[in-house]
Formats: C-alpha cells, sequence, structure tokens
C-alpha cells in the first residue's frame, strides 16, 4: 500500500479537497481523515461521508485501556476510585467529573497515531499538527503506478488535489 498525507488549515480545506479527490476517483476506503476532537471534525462529516477519526478519542481509549492494566486511579465528585471498578462508589469512567488524571496526550496521541501506520517523519508532523488544530487527510492506494498510460499515478493526483486546496504540508 501507499500512502500520501496532507495538513490543512481548517475544515474547508479538508472538505474541499475530500470533494477533489473523489471526483478523481478516490474511494471513501481509500481516504482517512484525522482531526484533534468533535470541534475539529463535525463539519467535515456533516458535509462528506468520510469518517474522521478523532484523536483525542483514539487517545483516551489507549489511556483507559492502560489504565485498567496499571490501575490509575480517577478522581470524581464522590471520592477517588481505581478505574474500571465499577461497583465502587465513586467510580468513573475516564472522563469523570474531574477529568483526566495522568494522561499524557503527546504521548497517547503518539500512541492513538501508530494505528495508522504512519512513517516516523508523518507521525511526528501530524502528531504536533493536529493537536495545534490542524486536519489531516490521508490517502492509502495498492495502486502506485500510473494509470491509464498517462504517466501520472493515484498518488500524484492526490498530491495535486492537496497543492490545489492549500495543504500546509504534504508528507
Amino acid at each position: 500500500m501507499s500512502k500520501k498525507l496532507a495538513l490543512f488549515e481548517n475544515q474547508e480545506q479538508a472538505i474541499k479537497t475530500i470533494e477533489a479527490l473523489q471526483k478523481d476517483g478516490f474511494a471513501t476506503t481509500e481516504i482517512t481523515v484525522l482531526a484533534k476532537n468533535k470541534e475539529h471534525s463535525r463539519r467535515i462529516e456533516s458535509e462528506t461521508d468520510v469518517h474522521v477519526d478523532e484523536l483525542i478519542e483514539l487517545a483516551q481509549v489507549a489511556d483507559d485501556n492502560e489504565a485498567h492494566v496499571k490501575g490509575v486511579f480517577v478522581t470524581g465528585a464522590l471520592g477517588v476510585s481505581p478505574v474500571g471498578s465499577g461497583s465502587m462508589p465513586g467510580a468513573y469512567p475516564l472522563v469523570g467529573a474531574s477529568g483526566l488524571v495522568g494522561m499524557d496526550f503527546s504521548s497517547d496521541f503518539d500512541k492513538a497515531l501508530g494505528g495508522f501506520e504512519l512513517e516516523d517523519s508523518q507521525r511526528d508532523a501530524c502528531s504536533e499538527a493536529i493537536w495545534a488544530g490542524s486536519i489531516a487527510v490521508i490517502i492509502e492506494t495498492a495502486e502506485s503506478k500510473s494509470d491509464s498510460g498517462s504517466g501520472i499515478s493515484r498518488l500524484d493526483k492526490a498530491e495535486a488535489a492537496f497543492r490545489i486546496n492549500g495543504a500546509q504540508q504534504i508528507l
């Protein structure tokens, strides 16, 4: 599989890029969109048929899984309880009344991005940019050679769509 990743400053640019990619024949299964949270993804999901993975949510899930193993404690309005002990009074899921204890979002972002099989340079750039509010659009296709004898590959077409629609960075 071949990948091309671009970072966009806002949802409008990402939406225009997704529309251009679909017009160029990319299927929704070949397009992955990453955003920081629901605030940064809501419009994209409502205006396109592409799902947006929200990294804060993925990081919380990763941290939740790790918390069950390590016995991380979450503070809540009724006291302190080990995560996962639902029978105890005051036990809360990781997002409790008082928030999160012990989360390191930068490393959790990296863990969440690990599932997307990005190269180290792509993962590092993506983590920093998404944390700052950028949107990542990733194209993954099995076809890396040019199609129809034109000499232009599908990834070249994706890169052109990224550039035309104002990508901050293309990796």
